[in-house]
C-alpha cells in the first residue's frame, strides 16, 4: 500500500508539472481505485474523470464532451484524454506475440504511425507496449500508448490516448494504471460443485428495459411480447425448478397494492405482502409454495406506469445453496 500511495504522489506531481508546461489544464487532485464485481479488475484513476463501464471494458475520460470526441475524432467536440482498460476472451489458443502483431497491423491499416515498441509487465505478467499517433484533420491530432498482455486465453489492454495538447500532461495516468492494475484471477471449478447450482460469480445483462447481474453458469432468454406483456425474460440454468422470470406490463394507473391483490388472490400457501425495494423503488414481495417441494417468491413494483413482476423459485431442500445467488440477482436489478 505504501508503494502504491508513493506511486500516486509521484504521478500527481508529474501531472501538475506537465499541466504547467502545456495548456492550462486542471491537474489531477485526487485518485480513486476502480473496483467492480463484474469486470473484476482494479486500478487507480483520476477521481474527477468520467467513468463508463461495459461488460468487458471500462473507459475513463477527462469529460463527457471528450468522450464524444473519441467516438468521432472529426467532430467539433472539446479535446481530452482517455484511459481504457479492457479484457477480451479469444476462442483460439494464441500467444502474446501473435496478439500484438494483430493489433499492430490494425493500427497501421488505420493510418497510424508507430513510434515505439517495448517489453513491459502488467500485473506481473509479460506485456508489449506500443506508442503511436496520427492526424485526423488540420486541428486534430492524437497520440496514444497501449500495453497488451495475454493471460488465460484473454487479451488485456491498458490504453491511454490524448488529443492535441492533452496527451503529455496526463501521461502519468497511464503510468499509474500500469503500476496499479490487478487483473482477474483465474477461476478454478471444483469437482464437488454441482454445475446445475447457481454460482456466486456473475455476468451482466443489459437491455433497454432492465439491467441485472446473474450467475455466470446460467443463461438469459428473452420472450416475445404477448397480450399485455411488453417484455419478458427468464434466467435459469440446466434445471427448470431453479429460475427467475420477469415480465413487464402497462400499469394503467393502477396502484401497487391493487396490483398485488390482483396477482396473488389465487395463490396457494402464500404469505401476506411484505415491503421491499427494487431498483431504489418501493416494492412488495409475497412468498408462496407453487407445488410440493418448491418454494417461491414474487416481487411487484410500479415505475413510470409500468408494472414489473419478478418471480423466483427453488427446491425447498436446496434453499441454502440456491437462494443467496438468486437474491443477489434481484438485488442487482435496475429498472429503466
Amino acid at each position: 500500500m505504501k508503494h502504491l500511495l508513493a506511486s500516486c504522489a509521484v504521478a500527481a506531481a508529474l501531472l501538475v508539472a506537465g499541466c504547467k508546461k502545456g495548456a492550462d489544464l486542471p491537474p489531477v487532485a485526487e485518485w480513486e481505485q476502480f473496483s467492480d464485481p463484474f469486470f473484476r479488475t482494479t486500478f487507480l484513476y483520476p477521481k474527477a474523470w468520467q467513468v463508463q463501464k461495459d461488460p468487458t471494458r471500462v473507459t475513463i475520460t477527462t469529460s463527457m464532451e471528450a468522450m464524444e470526441k473519441f467516438f468521432d475524432p472529426y467532430s467539433k467536440k472539446p479535446a481530452g484524454s482517455q484511459l481504457i482498460i479492457s479484457g477480451e476472451r479469444t476462442d483460439s489458443v494464441s500467444t502474446l506475440e501473435a496478439v500484438f502483431e494483430q493489433y499492430k497491423k490494425g493500427l497501421t491499416e488505420q493510418g497510424f504511425e508507430i513510434t515505439s515498441e517495448k517489453r513491459v509487465t502488467v500485473d506481473g505478467i509479460p506485456a508489449i507496449e506500443i506508442a503511436y499517433g496520427g492526424r485526423f484533420d488540420e486541428q486534430t491530432t492524437m497520440r496514444a500508448i497501449r500495453a497488451l498482455a495475454y493471460k488465460d486465453t484473454t487479451t488485456y489492454v491498458v490504453h491511454y490516448a490524448g488529443f492535441n495538447e492533452f496527451f503529455e500532461p496526463y501521461r502519468a495516468v497511464y503510468d499509474s494504471a500500469i503500476a496499479s492494475v490487478v487483473l482477474p484471477k483465474p477461476k478454478v471449478a471444483s469437482k464437488l460443485v454441482d454445475p446445475a447450482m447457481p454460482v456466486e460469480e456473475t455476468q451482466r445483462y443489459t437491455s433497454d428495459v432492465v439491467d441485472f447481474a446473474y450467475p455466470e453458469n446460467f443463461g438469459v432468454t428473452i420472450g416475445k411480447p404477448s397480450g399485455e406483456v411488453v417484455y419478458s425474460t427468464v434466467v435459469k440454468g440446466s434445471r427448470d425448478d431453479i429460475k427467475i422470470t420477469l415480465d413487464v406490463r402497462p400499469a394503467k394507473g393502477v396502484s401497487l397494492d391493487k396490483i398485488v391483490v390482483q396477482n396473488t388472490k389465487n395463490l396457494s400457501r402464500s404469505s401476506a405482502p411484505s415491503n421491499a425495494t427494487i431498483s431504489g423503488v418501493a416494492a412488495k414481495s409475497v412468498s408462496y409454495a407453487p407445488t410440493r417441494g418448491i418454494d417461491g417468491r414474487m416481487y411487484f413494483v410500479v415505475k413510470n406506469d409500468k408494472f414489473y413482476r419478478i418471480i423466483m423459485f427453488w427446491p425447498t431442500s436446496l434453499k441454502k445453496e440456491v437462494l443467496p445467488p438468486l437474491e443477489k440477482t434481484i438485488a442487482s436489478l435496475q429498472l429503466k
